[in-house]
């Protein structure tokens, strides 16, 4: 009787959680945004001109200048400035770094390289996984004449935001024909999304 119930409430749990994480985070990007721009509105508008929810437009209208503005040669230069003076400050290098990695991961330039998605083939385990391959150069890496013809394939683990990276001879993969979000989607879930 009560592994009915437990296998009920995981399962209204495993419904509803997704839900709630994804509209907590839009609620919590949408008054943190109103909280801040909406604020400053308030000080920089006429008394009655404010109406609420001009700082969540206002968020979206600066986050999109900022999209369109980093194509400019002198901001491009700016932000080079200051992400090597946040590279340099010890603790924050490695938050920044980290946080900017895993971003970059899910930009559009990083899509077109991680759209090689792959089986790799671990014989030792008689086990396949899926991967995605970074780099087809390894020469940045000081043991790079160990692995001339090697390529980079990183590995997400599920449920958790990190995985491995592994330098792999090419014959050990297999070419998927799946587009990076199932592949991601997949291996993130452990193969149980049915998306």
């Amino acid at each position: 009787m009560f592994s009915k119930l437990g296998v009920v409430f995981f399962r209204g749990l495993a419904t509803l959680l997704p839900i709630g994480v994804t509209l907590y985070l839009c609620w919590w990007l949408g008054t943190g945004s109103e909280a801040l721009l909406g604020g400053w509105l308030q000080k920089l508008l006429p008394a009655d001109s404010y109406m609420p929810g001009m700082g969540l437009v206002a968020g979206v209208v600066v986050v999109m200048f900022i999209g369109v503005a980093v194509k400019a040669w002198a901001v491009r230069k700016l932000l080079q400035w200051f992400e090597q003076l946040m590279l340099r400050l010890p603790m924050v290098k490695t938050l920044y770094g980290a946080v900017s990695d895993f971003l970059g991961y899910f930009s559009q330039s990083s899509k077109a390289e991680f759209n090689k998605v792959v089986l790799v083939n671990l014989p030792s385990l008689d086990a396949k996984v899926v991967g995605f391959v970074t780099t087809d150069s390894l020469q940045r890496l000081r043991a790079a004449d160990v692995l001339v013809g090697h390529v980079a394939v990183y590995m997400p683990m599920s449920y958790q935001i990190g995985g491995y990276t592994l330098m792999l001879q090419p014959e050990q993969l297999t070419p998927l024909d799946i587009s990076f979000e199932e592949a991601m989607r997949f291996a993130m879930t452990a193969g149980i999304s049915k998306k």
